[in-house]
């Protein structure tokens, strides 16, 4: 899904000076006005994973992939137009409340505050004020980051095969060879072809005839997650914090992940001649006394990556 984004963009905004990922901008935090409405905030986490949050309603309501540019031809009386391209993955809608609490099994609406951002432990930390109907305030922070699937996939493997002997290591060798080979037989082979499917069955067999780990598929880098982490203070013993979740287009339902808990899920199949997709819905519980890992991964290409896991 191809997209053309028009940001206006602020000038005050965080650096990447000490920052230990490669961020795609300097400023990669910055306020802009986007979708006809001021105070939207940019993160740009890598190249790969752009970020825009409604701070009205302290909702992540845009992910996409791409660059930027600005465009200082553009005038629209407030300043400076920024121009992105590249490929759309989450896309909701601005001026949504998504946030809520449970009070003694009831469950109320909150006036929401964006109470700004800072940098902290090498993460950006963003601030939320949730005011309940009684005036009590209770404190939200997430914490955004870029997750590298193929990477930390790649981390694991020569970890352990860091750990292995000589002997190992050379079955290891010879597995990776003999299982390219079966691949490349199951790819050459008609679906439902008898051929096919014997190779896929000698490829598992011989990776684990060898007892060693396999490595990663490139295809990984057509899939790309972010991490959100949320601490919640203080939280009244009677009160949980909702978070609403709405995701389209994901490849499989497992995509969601927390150590949180999800309730009122809603999923639904898009079906393709290639594949399903899956929409999603539900509430994030917030976790009391510790962060809740929220993490969402994104196919760029669902067809693509189809095709990668049927061979």
């Amino acid at each position: 899904m191809n997209l053309l984004l028009s940001v206006l963009v602020g000038f005050m905004g965080l650096t990447a000076e000490g920052d230990t990922i490669k961020r795609p901008i300097d400023p990669w935090v910055f306020y802009a006005g986007y979708d006809e409405a001021p105070g939207r905030l940019f993160v740009a986490l890598h190249k790969n994973m752009w970020l825009v949050y409604d701070t009205t309603h302290a909702n992540l309501y845009r992910t996409f992939k791409g660059s930027a540019f600005v465009n200082n031809s553009t005038q629209n009386g407030i300043g400076p137009e920024a121009v992105v391209q590249g490929f759309d993955m989450l896309v909701g809608e601005g001026g949504k409340a998504v946030w809520k609490v449970n009070r003694n099994g009831l469950t109320q609406d909150v006036q929401v505050r964006f109470a700004g951002y800072e940098m902290r432990d090498k993460r950006l930390h963003l601030i939320y004020k949730l005011t309940t109907k009684d005036g009590t305030v209770i404190t939200v922070e997430e914490s955004p980051e870029y997750e590298d699937l193929l990477q930390k996939k790649l981390d694991r493997y020569y970890k352990q095969m860091e750990k292995l002997g000589e002997k190992e290591l050379k079955e290891a060798e010879k597995a990776e060879k003999e299982a390219a080979k079966s691949q490349e037989a199951s790819a050459e082979a008609v679906d439902g072809d008898k051929n096919g499917k014997k190779a896929k069955k000698e490829k598992a067999a011989k990776t684990k005839k060898a007892k060693v780990p396999t490595k990663p598929s490139e295809a990984l880098m057509n899939r790309v997650a972010v991490e959100r982490i949320f601490m919640v203070k203080d939280l009244p013993a009677d009160t949980e914090v909702y978070l609403h979740l709405e995701v389209e287009d994901l490849y499989k339902a497992g995509d969601i992940k927390t150590d949180g808990k999800l309730t009122n899920e809603y999923k639904s199949k898009q079906i393709f001649d290639w594949g399903n997709l899956v929409d999603y819905e539900g509430d994030l519980i917030l976790q009391r006394d510790k962060p809740t890992v929220l993490s969402i991964t994104f196919t760029i290409d669902p067809e693509r990556a189809s095709q990668s896991t049927s061979n």
